[in-house]
């Protein structure tokens, strides 16, 4: 626990470096060597034990997502963009840490009010109810349900409002750096991996994080979204609430769906297609 909070907390303190960004990324990497080393050395019972232990096997699977879960919103993203991939991973990897698209790790209620008071003013009581229990949970952000009363005469709107995990930015930060490093030594020690783009690829994916950390960003990737899709009357996205887009916290109108991974799941091939064609009209 020391060397984890060490290596996530203490790069930086405003402006004020504490620990050289290299000494936390060593402290980082041996967290990770500690917390993901038992998995590698598991994996052979998975392979070969699966029927024989099976109490064991999912000892591991409980341990991978723990693992997983525990350090934090850049694993968090990788285990659900791998979950995404069936064509690249196993069914049951893809089934098991699937869930972390909507039931990662959540932050106190506390955190929740602390950022609604930065971003809308320690009045945000008297036009936003929030409930305390979020819906949904992501790598970088928490949903809640809510209601905005904007004024008197206005009706009440239901809304979703999203909340970014606080302490989120050096975390994700020192994490990057981590890819990064790890990326440029594999092209550097087996020149022959250069042909994978290693280095272009955890660029690309520092790119997408640093992006999902701020909410306007997502404001109007959404209105974007709406925009392409307003011919398509069977395509809706959630509306941002004009005056509630912060970096920090988003409130958008509260849509009802079904996730995308129950449709992936099922075994009707034209009901898949006729959603993909939906998409691409």
């Amino acid at each position: 626990v020391f060397f984890k909070r060490l290596a996530a907390g203490v790069v930086r303190r405003g402006t004020n470096v504490i620990v050289p960004i290299y000494i936390a990324a060593a402290l980082r990497m041996i967290w990770l060597i500690i917390c993901f080393g038992p998995l590698l050395i598991g994996i052979p019972v998975i392979y070969g034990l699966t029927k024989l232990v099976a109490w064991l096997v999912e000892l591991w699977w409980a341990y991978a997502l723990l693992a997983v879960e525990c350090n934090g919103a850049t694993f968090i993203k990788l285990g659900q963009w791998a979950a995404s991939r069936r064509d690249l991973f196993p069914e049951e990897f893809c089934n098991r840490f699937g869930k972390m698209h909507s039931a990662a790790p959540s932050h106190a209620w506390k955190d929740t009010e602390n950022v609604l008071e930065v971003s809308f003013g320690p009045d945000w009581r008297n036009t936003l109810e929030v409930e305390r229990d979020p819906i949904g949970t992501g790598c970088v952000a928490q949903v809640h349900k809510g209601i905005l009363k904007v004024d008197e005469s206005s009706t009440p709107k239901n809304v979703a409002v999203k909340v970014v995990h606080p302490g989120l930015n050096k975390s994700v930060e020192l994490d990057l750096a981590v890819l990064m490093y790890i990326a440029r030594t594999v092209e550097r020690i087996s020149p022959q991996t250069e042909w994978l783009g290693l280095t272009d690829t955890a660029t690309e994916f520092s790119e997408l994080m640093n992006s999902q950390l701020d909410m306007r960003v997502e404001a109007e990737n959404l209105k974007q979204l709406s925009k392409n899709f307003e011919t398509n009357q069977q395509i809706r996205f959630p509306v941002p609430i004009d005056g509630y887009v912060t970096e920090l916290c988003l409130l958008e109108s509260f849509e009802s769906g079904v996730p995308m991974n129950q449709f992936i799941q099922r075994g009707d091939t034209r009901l898949k297609k006729r959603l993909a064609r939906t998409g691409l009209a």
